[in-house]
């Protein structure tokens, strides 16, 4: 998810599964939002992957635990075929670094996403 670099869209959801299913549900709808996903030992880092602004006040945020495995397939372009474990070798190649030290799992993320009406 994201753009690559180091920038967050900021008109609409990611060109992909997850961005589609976002315009749908909030943006057809009017619906402004905002989604980053925490992550680091203790959800201390935070890339933003939707950016449309400031929320009013009348915003409502909802997040989710979710564990990345380590054999996941990327979506990204340029990626489409290449799993989170094949990223090791390619640091800065994706925002979460592999902080699981065992398993399956490469990271645990917290995606949060905060929406209210344009």
């Amino acid at each position: 998810m994201g753009t690559g670099e180091d920038e967050s869209y900021t008109e609409g959801g990611p060109p992909n599964d997850f961005g589609e299913t976002l315009n749908r549900t909030f943006l057809d709808r009017s619906i402004a939002f905002n989604v980053d996903i925490r992550h680091g030992d203790r959800n201390e880092n935070r890339t933003e992957v939707v950016d449309m602004g400031r929320p009013s006040d009348n915003a409502v945020t909802a997040r989710r635990s979710v564990a990345l495995a380590d054999d996941a397939n990327l979506t990204a372009p340029g990626y489409e075929d290449t799993t989170l474990r094949q990223l090791e070798g390619d640091p800065g190649a994706f925002y979460v670094e592999d902080d699981v030290v065992a398993g399956d799992v490469y990271d645990y993320v917290e995606v949060r996403i905060v929406v209210w009406r344009m």
